[in-house]
């Protein structure tokens, strides 16, 4: 049974009058190089009330009230919360997690079997834009735990400017929902050119182990950038951009 889930949508436009405007640069603790692409969620007793993304250098510009909640989360690092914009520092230095790589068994390893819906007639159309997520569960025909090679998606890009995609992959939960993520670290993807059709992202030096109950392959839409790594406000290239299930 073919079916997928949209997990968030968190870019939500706020208006108030006691709004401030902060550019924040974000770091490994220990390498002192830039975190691309890290979220940062803002709340508001206890409610998600905006999100935004860090760039390609690691740089943020978040506008919210001076007494919202912020939360820093970035595959492979440990989450960092501020109770307060107010007094925040520009500076945000981010320690990975600690994490046992299991080892992955491969047997026949030249053999590889496409999974999902990429061969299906039926295709729904998906429209995307910043900050929207969407996921699909695939089997695991086979019911044996592999690893994962590829992943294949079938997308129409219009025009030439570089989108960025975030490649997730979820357990399956006991009422059949995404649950904890199988990355170790996060999986970005450069579309740079015109597309239409089949794209394949290797992803074999991640590692990541099919389950036997199968997985959630998501994709999530981080937005446009220009050749410094900054990113483009512009609303109208999504109508351009779709995916096809």
């Amino acid at each position: 049974m073919k079916y997928f889930y949209t997990l968030f949508l968190i870019f939500i436009s706020i208006l108030s009058f006691s709004q401030v405007s902060k550019p924040i640069y974000i770091y490994d603790s220990i390498s002192i190089a830039p975190i691309p692409f890290t979220n940062v969620i803002i709340y508001e007793k206890e409610n998600i009330i905006n999100g935004f993304y860090a760039d390609e250098n690691g740089f943020v510009k978040i506008v919210c009230n001076e007494n919202s909640s912020l939360k820093f989360s970035c595959i492979g690092y440990e989450n960092k919360t501020f109770e307060k914009l107010f007094g925040l520092s520009d500076t945000i230095f981010l320690r990975q997690n600690s994490i046992i790589l299991k080892e992955v068994i491969i047997t026949n390893s030249n053999k590889y079997k496409n999974l999902g819906f990429i061969n299906s007639k039926k295709n729904s159309t998906i429209n995307t834009f910043k900050g929207s997520e969407f996921a699909v569960f695939i089997e695991n025909e086979s019911n044996v735990k592999t690893k994962i090679k590829s992943v294949i998606l079938n997308l129409t890009k219009k025009k030439d400017h570089t989108t960025i995609l975030k490649i997730k992959f979820y357990k399956k939960g006991n009422n059949d929902t995404p649950t904890d993520i199988l990355n170790n670290r996060d999986i970005i993807y450069y579309l740079k050119n015109k597309h239409n059709g089949e794209l394949e992202i290797d992803i074999d030096d991640e590692n990541i182990e099919l389950p036997e109950e199968g997985v959630y392959l998501s994709v999530e839409s981080l937005g446009f950038i220009d050749k410094k790594g900054s990113f483009i406000s512009d609303q109208d290239m999504w109508h351009e951009f779709s995916f096809y299930l």
